[in-house]
């Protein structure tokens, strides 16, 4: 909504897709998947295309732009790889790292902050192109 009302066309198409990639995610159940974290019920080549260029980028944008706490902190909580499929919460997060579950909370987002981001250039960047 905020995009929309800033008319802000590529942050509004970026969270499109980080909100429908995110909605598939949860619909899949994890018997589901195959190796590759795909469905074996998606045939269209286009949308696994799509799906796993998605992966990469956003496996990249973790680990190249944020600091190794965040980074780690942000694999745990949304089940990226080391730990797939496995989210962590907050608490188990914060006792891993010895601090407040408040400061997880924090540094959270200001990873996902970072991630918007870079997500915002990046798909500029692309449209240009």
């Amino acid at each position: 909504s905020k995009a929309s009302r800033f008319n802000d066309e590529y942050l509004e198409n970026a969270t499109k897709l980080v909100l429908n990639t995110a909605s598939a995610h949860l619909e899949e159940q994890p018997e589901d998947q195959n190796v590759a974290g795909f469905s074996p019920k998606d045939s269209n080549p286009s949308t696994l295309a799509e799906k796993k260029e998605f992966q990469i980028f956003l496996r990249r944008a973790v680990d190249d732009v944020l600091t190794a706490k965040s980074s780690d902190i942000i694999k745990r909580r949304y089940g990226l790889s080391p730990y797939d499929l496995q989210e962590q919460s907050v608490i188990d997060i914060a006792k891993v790292y010895g601090v407040t579950r408040g400061s997880i909370y924090q540094l959270e987002q200001q990873a996902i902050k970072k991630l918007n981001n870079h997500f915002r250039i990046a798909l500029k960047e692309r449209v240009v192109t």
